[in-house]
């Protein structure tokens, strides 16, 4: 009964100590990021002109190849290190086509994603990337001569907001990691335990041959084997 009491106890710690080493193992094996996602929109020149028909977000056709070159810029190696020492991703995903069903039609809109370890940090590496995006803008701008109020710019459609947790959540990884962790050891106790099982039930079977000796006389009624060799009576 002490035996049985005392195994059942390794039994329990062992399916205890499995659930707490997979489950860590689990908790590790997903890494946690937090996605802000943000829109810009470039315009043209004339904000502030009375005439309607100036209106910068009236005349957005034009300005879709602009917001592909800078889509071009926002995935430079000075741009992702911008978004990286703000704690982001330079992994980070850009976008300026129309929409999912019109692939080939470019979008006066720059749409991205970042990512970073926590949720203000992925918002912080998005706003950097709009700054970032602004001032390039404007010194090219400059670079190819043109004079203030004829500047096309930057307005921002969809302000980043802290990040969402994007993935695999870590908490149900770990439970499943644990859970499996114990079955296994489950099945390995009931295994072994069969086993052993099998092996008490079963003893060393008799071996072809082998009869006991009788000393004494025969019983009244009984027969005695000859053997054909040497005729003799065998008890």
């Amino acid at each position: 009964m002490v035996r049985d009491v005392f195994l059942r106890r390794v039994v329990v710690a062992a399916v205890i100590v499995a659930a707490i080493v997979c489950g860590a193992v689990g908790w590790k094996s997903i890494t946690v990021e937090y996605e802000s996602v943000g829109a810009v929109v470039a315009i043209p020149p004339g904000a502030g002109n009375p005439n309607p028909t100036l209106n910068p977000f009236t005349n957005l056709s034009n300005t879709a190849q602009l917001a592909h070159v800078l889509a071009t810029v926002a995935v430079s190696e000075d741009a992702r290190r911008v978004v990286a020492d703000k704690g982001g991703s330079p992994d980070y995903v850009v976008s300026t086509v129309a929409g999912e069903g019109s692939s080939a039609l470019l979008s006066p809109q720059v749409v991205f994603a970042v990512r970073a370890p926590n949720q203000w940090a992925s918002r912080e590496a998005a706003v950097a990337l709009i700054d970032f995006l602004r001032v390039r803008l404007q010194a090219m701008q400059r670079e190819s001569g043109m004079v203030d109020g004829t500047f096309a710019d930057l307005r921002v459609a969809v302000e980043p907001r802290p990040g969402v947790l994007s993935g695999a959540d870590p908490a149900r990884t770990a439970v499943g990691y644990a859970m499996g962790g114990m079955l296994l050891v489950l099945f390995v106790v009931v295994l072994l335990a069969g086993l052993r099982g099998s092996a008490a039930r079963g003893g060393p079977e008799p071996v072809d041959g082998d009869h006991p000796t009788h000393s004494g006389p025969l019983e009244d009624g009984a027969s005695a084997t000859v053997d054909p060799h040497t005729e003799q009576a065998l008890l």
